[in-house]
This record gives C-alpha cells, sequence and structure tokens, in this order.
C-alpha cells in the first residue's frame, strides 16, 4: 500500500461522506416540510373551531370544503411520511458503505504504517548502527546493569532491557497523524452499523414501507 494509493480511496471516502451529509439535509429539509404541514391543519381545524364557537354554525359547503382541505393536509403528510421513511433507510444505507469504507481503509493505513514505521527504523538502524553497537559495548562492559537471575535474565537481555526502558522515556507517544491519515467522520460519530442478526431478522419482515406502504394504503 502506498500513499498515492490511499489518497485514491481516501478521495472515494470524502466523496461518500458527501453524499451522505447530502441525504442528511434532504432528510432535515422533509422533516421541516412535514411539521409544517401538522402546523397548518392544527391551525386549519383550530380556526374552524374558533369559528363554529363564535357564530354557532357550519354550513354543508363549508363542512366539505373543510374535510376536502383536511384529506389533502392528511395525504400530503402521509406522503412525506413516507419520504421521510424511504431517506431514513437510503441514509442507513449510505452511512453503512462509508463505515465499510472507513473499516478498509483502517485496514490499507495500517498496512503503510507498519511498512513506513519498518522502512524508519531500518533507516535509523543502519545509519547508527555503529553508536548503537558502542552503546551497547559501553553498557555491558561497564558492569552497571545487573541482570535479574531470578527470571534467568542474561547480561545481554539486561543491557537490551536497559536500552528499551531509555527510548521509551524519551519517545512522544503522543504524536498524531499527519492530516491526511485521518479518518475521522463526523457523521458517522453516532452510527452503529446493523449486525447479522439484526439484517437476517429484518430480511424475513415483510411489511411495506415508505412509499409501498402508501399505495397500499390505497387498496
Amino acid at each position: 500500500m502506498s500513499l498515492e494509493n490511499f489518497n485514491q480511496l481516501k478521495a472515494k471516502f470524502t466523496e461518500q461522506e458527501k453524499h451522505v451529509i447530502a441525504i442528511q439535509s434532504e432528510l432535515t429539509k422533509n422533516g421541516n416540510i412535514l411539521q409544517a404541514l401538522k402546523n397548518e391543519l392544527d391551525e386549519m381545524i383550530q380556526r374552524q373551531k374558533n369559528k363554529l364557537a363564535e357564530t354557532g354554525e357550519l354550513s354543508a359547503d363549508e363542512y366539505v370544503e373543510l374535510k376536502q382541505k383536511d384529506a389533502g393536509y392528511k395525504a400530503r403528510i402521509e406522503y412525506y411520511q413516507a419520504l421521510n421513511t424511504e431517506l431514513e433507510e437510503k441514509l442507513y444505507q449510505a452511512k453503512d458503505a462509508l463505515y465499510l469504507m472507513r473499516e478498509k481503509l483502517k485496514q490499507d493505513r495500517g498496512e503503510y504504517l507498519y511498512q513506513q514505521a519498518n522502512a524508519m527504523l531500518e533507516t535509523l538502524f543502519n545509519d547508527k548502527q555503529a553508536e548503537l553497537a558502542q552503546i551497547y559495548g559501553y553498557l555491558a562492559q561497564s558492569k552497571r546493569i545487573e541482570p535479574s537471575y531470578l527470571i534467568g535474565e542474561t547480561q545481554q537481555k539486561a543491557v537490551m532491557r536497559y536500552l528499551f526502558e531509555q527510548f521509551e522515556k524519551r519517545i512522544n507517544t503522543e504524536s498524531k497523524l499527519d492530516e491526511i491519515l485521518t479518518l475521522s467522520s463526523p457523521v458517522l460519530a453516532d452510527f452503529c452499523p446493523k449486525s447479522p442478526t439484526q439484517k437476517h431478522l429484518e430480511s424475513f419482515n415483510q411489511n411495506p414501507k415508505g412509499f409501498a406502504a402508501l399505495f397500499q394504503n390505497l387498496q
């Protein structure tokens, strides 16, 4: 895995992320329309109730008109509720695809980082081979590093342990990845993919949803 290949895959990840955001925006817009329709319906009914309370009269034509408007609003509300269901499923599928892409990218990134780290270690050891050998020799001959005979530690192992301890003290373990290698996505912050069991159970649910449910209601 090269950095170039990783960047190509991440570009696709970014495009999918934009697709998710677009669906989220569409879902929010649809929710606003749905709420506005519900508010308008409530207001219309309340106006008619207030009028009836004031006049105590309601003609046949007024009632027919009211019923038609009520049916119209309810039909639109049913439509946008169905659209909401369709968009929610569409959003889940888009997020699930993004999640799977990120998991694959994490594996590819891990391979790249492992290769890079080992290449850098090889360069470090090759460039500093003489100095490292000299450091080891000095420590081994200093007789200041005592092996732990209780665990059967040799002098060589004791020196290596000491060297590891020195590296551990001096290496910055809080270093962050370059921005180009990060894979965080706000749209996946609260996403929980369905388990295989959930998907299996849902496959048996034959109840129509979304637009399919609308047409069933017309029958």
